[in-house]
């Protein structure tokens, strides 16, 4: 039985980082789905005054807490974002005078 062999990029052809074994794409997507998150949590905070003020308390209370899920997602993004760039600065190799 022969032995599957991985990709060169690494494992399942995500790319690695040469520096750490943490994929690329892990960084880029806490990148990018930090502002993402903003927007979404402004446009949830909004849509739920709207909400209240038109007289709909229910759907002004749903959304409310829409909106509070997408902020505690939001800070947990940034937490992960602060842990990988702190573990990529840590594994950098210092640069020779």
């Amino acid at each position: 039985m022969a032995l599957a062999r991985a990709a060169p990029g690494g494992a399942g052809g995500i790319p690695l980082d040469s520096s750490t074994m943490m994929p690329r794409t892990l960084l880029a997507v806490l990148v990018l789905a930090l502002p993402v998150l903003i927007v979404v949590f402004g446009v949830l905070m909004g849509a739920s005054s709207l909400a209240r003020a038109v007289g709909d308390a229910a759907g002004g209370r749903v959304l409310g807490w829409i909106a509070a899920t997408a902020l505690v997602l939001l800070v947990v993004d940034a937490l992960l974002l602060l842990m990988v760039l702190g573990i990529r600065a840590l594994d950098e190799t210092p640069p020779e005078a």
